[in-house]
């Protein structure tokens, strides 16, 4: 845990001092974040902290670990062609979308937990009823070496939804 705080009272000084004396060395760090750095929620980089000790008169405020430490940024994943991840972005009509309630509530009543989820378990089913219907026309009677429609095609009502 930091030791800002104490000895920045055994100086005898007040967290606009801090920040005060660090901006002739380049660094500009609001009152708000001092108070932060002081009760450990963030640290400062490197130089701010190094800043902060020779005001401070004091070399172990942080153990070696805490200064040490590397900027850890998070990488999306890439997306799109060449990717596992197919970008869908689709503007729906607000009435369609909200009749009879919010989307985010029809999705919890129906035992999806997220947007993403209703949308993986409707693409299963478009690409369960294509195959149907390919298979369809691929075993469609050859007569005359004119196709044949099937006979049967599976509609919408007819999809077995578990409730």
């Amino acid at each position: 845990m930091p030791k800002y705080r104490e000895a920045r009272i055994a100086k005898g000084l007040k967290q606009a001092d801090i920040s005060a004396a660090l901006r002739p060395f380049g660094e500009y760090v609001p009152v708000p974040v001092i108070s932060r750095y002081e009760t450990g929620q963030s640290l400062p980089t490197p130089r701010q902290h190094e800043i902060m000790c020779k005001v401070l008169d004091s070399e172990e405020l942080l153990s070696t670990q805490e200064v040490k430490f590397s900027f850890i940024r998070r990488v999306k994943p890439p997306v799109g062609p060449g990717t596992s991840i197919y970008r869908l972005t689709a503007d729906l009509p607000r009435e369609l979308a909200d009749a009879e309630a919010p989307l985010a509530e029809k999705l919890k009543v129906c035992g999806y937990s997220t947007l993403v989820e209703w949308q993986l378990h409707n693409l299963r089913l478009l690409n369960r009823r294509y195959k149907k219907k390919k298979a369809a026309l691929d075993g469609a009677n050859i007569e005359d070496g004119k196709r044949i429609k099937a006979t049967h095609s599976i509609g919408r009502e007819e999809e077995k939804v578990n409730v």
